[in-house]
């Protein structure tokens, strides 16, 4: 029953007071075009924690998952400098 009540503090204080107050943070404080591609790496911290505390298996797909997740981020945030277009794309709606 103590492992439970840890649990459920853990993911009470740690996960939610502890993350919304630092994502708060970061949009208050950052252009929100800059913060909202790190959500990105939510999964793969989630991936961490169960790795770390639950002693949970890590196959070799959920590292290729890894990869694949963090090359998004990669080109998200610095593929401007690597695939720079002649022209900008403009979209026009009707």
């Amino acid at each position: 029953e103590l492992d439970f009540w840890i649990g459920v503090g853990y993911i009470t204080y740690l996960s939610t007071i502890v993350a919304y107050g630092a994502w708060s943070w970061l949009v208050a404080n950052n252009p929100l075009k800059a913060v909202t591609p790190f959500t990105l790496l939510t999964p793969i911290f989630a991936l961490i924690g169960g790795t770390l505390f639950l002693e949970e298996s890590l196959p070799p797909w959920k590292l290729v998952a890894t990869i694949f997740v963090l090359s998004g981020l990669a080109i998200n945030l610095f593929g401007n400098h690597f695939f720079k277009s002649s022209a900008p794309v403009r979209v026009e709606f009707d």
